[in-house]
């Protein structure tokens, strides 16, 4: 009796030893030499990450280590390297997966995921001080892309034989792609990104060059740095303070006015400076048709002067409605250019007679005379050949024509009267505003005998 209690109570013992032992978790190999991980549950893991005290791993539906490859989980992508370790904060350039054809660039954050972007619109990442976009599948995007984050170069699905009219990034070369930000240069044309990697298009930027020295540049609507062009602009400005410019403005007192900049060979807005160059079709229409320069003047702001009478180092010039500078014989209205009276050089070609100046100055006009060569108003006596001769004229200080005695001598329309002829010993009458007047040949005033 008492061996079958001692045999009953061993046979218990080892029941329960066998029922409490835990299988011991780790690696196994197969021949094929491929790694799995049993769990303390004598289980292997499979189709999930498993961490473990030197990193985490990913073990397939069967259960076998993946290495060296991407690992598409829960919806992300992630990189396991050589020996399964998924890797973070780290490049790599594999193979896609849905496409063993194409191999592209990924980025791998701090949680192991790839950086990804959005299917609608271009998102650059920071990743080392420098910003970079991904597509909706993790691919690093390069050359150009456009604001939907489509790549617009050949090699990407938006490929465009222009890609820079659509894009709006530009990402450097398939093994750089980091959005680039500044000035870019590609076939001729240059390109300015700002400081979110954007294209500068259809705008206006003032950009400091190397001096520090800020320089006005103007960008079309694909973006391409504008040069030796004017461009005009429409601008809302208060009354009596010209320099004040808005987009729009509710006040009563205000106008529209049209600016005008040129931009040189480098694209910098030009200022204070003289511009020679064929006007645009708005500004004057023949002279564009047939390529006709002119000479316009850029104030220190930039803007073409317009409209007015300017001084310009210590010499004053008239400008035209569109900036044009205007010379010859001109006729002004308030201070402003009305129209040519007489200028026979090539480009203008407008020629009058006497007898039409002096119609022209009864009917209260204004006339100036500006030096056909320099454009520089004149003052004094000068010499100027018209239709039906050439006389001796006198303009005074503000470059008016004279009319009427200056220093015993007759003017009318600015033209001195006087035997043009050469006829010797003859005394000549003329009425001058009105009054009488007798001069000899040479225009000098005679005095009336008792």
């Amino acid at each position: 009796m008492k061996k079958k209690i001692q045999l009953a109570t061993i046979t218990a013992a080892i029941t329960l030893v066998f029922s409490t032992t835990a299988f011991a978790a780790g690696w196994e190999q197969t021949e094929s030499g491929a790694w799995s991980y049993v769990d303390e549950d004598g289980n292997k893991v499979t189709g999930a990450w498993k961490g473990l005290e030197d990193g985490r791993y990913y073990f397939d539906d069967k259960g076998y280590l993946e290495t060296d490859t991407l690992v598409d989980f829960g919806g992300d992508l992630y990189y396991v390297d050589e020996e399964g370790r998924m890797v973070t904060n780290v490049w790599k350039k594999a193979m896609s997966i849905d496409d063993e054809k194409t191999i592209d660039w990924y980025y791998f954050g701090s949680n192991g995921k790839a950086y990804k972007g959005s299917d609608s619109a271009a998102r650059p990442r920071d990743v080392g001080g420098q910003k970079y976009i991904f597509d909706e599948d993790g691919h690093m995007l390069y050359g150009w892309v456009n604001a939907d984050g489509t790549q617009q170069d050949d090699n990407g699905p938006g490929g465009l034989d222009d890609p820079w009219k659509e894009g709006v990034y530009y990402c450097g070369t398939e093994d750089d792609g980091h959005v680039h930000i500044g000035w870019y240069k590609e076939g001729g044309r240059w390109f300015y990104f700002k400081s979110a990697g954007r294209k500068a298009a259809n705008e206006k930027l003032t950009i400091k060059n190397e001096k520090g020295e800020a320089e006005s540049y103007r960008f079309d609507k694909n973006g391409v740095r504008i040069t030796n062009t004017m461009v005009s602009k429409n601008v809302v400005v208060n009354m009596g303070d010209e320099d004040d410019e808005d987009e729009a403005s509710d006040i009563d007192n205000t106008r529209t006015r049209t600016n005008t900049y040129y931009y040189g060979k480098d694209g910098i807005t030009l200022k204070s400076q003289w511009i020679n160059t064929v006007p645009t079709a708005t500004q004057n229409e023949a002279d564009n048709a047939d390529g006709i320069k002119r000479w316009f003047y850029a104030d220190s702001n930039g803007r073409l002067v317009t409209n007015r009478v300017k001084e310009i180092d210590g010499k004053w010039y008239c400008f035209d409605e569109s900036g044009i500078m205007r010379s010859g014989l001109l006729v002004l209205e308030k201070g402003k250019y009305a129209y040519t009276l007489h200028n026979p050089n090539a480009d203008d070609d407008i020629t009058a007679s006497r007898e039409i100046l002096e119609e022209v100055v009864d009917n209260g006009e204004r006339v100036v005379y500006f030096d056909p060569v320099s454009g520089a108003r004149v003052s004094g006596k000068v010499k100027i050949e018209l239709d039906d001769g050439t006389y001796d004229f006198l303009f005074d200080d503000a470059g008016n024509a004279v009319t009427g005695v200056k220093k015993d001598h007759l003017y009318y329309a600015g033209i001195l009267m006087k035997n043009y002829n050469d006829e010797d010993g003859k005394l000549h009458e003329y009425t001058v505003n009105g009054k009488a007047y007798t001069v000899n040949n040479s225009g000098k005033l005679q005095k009336k005998k008792k």
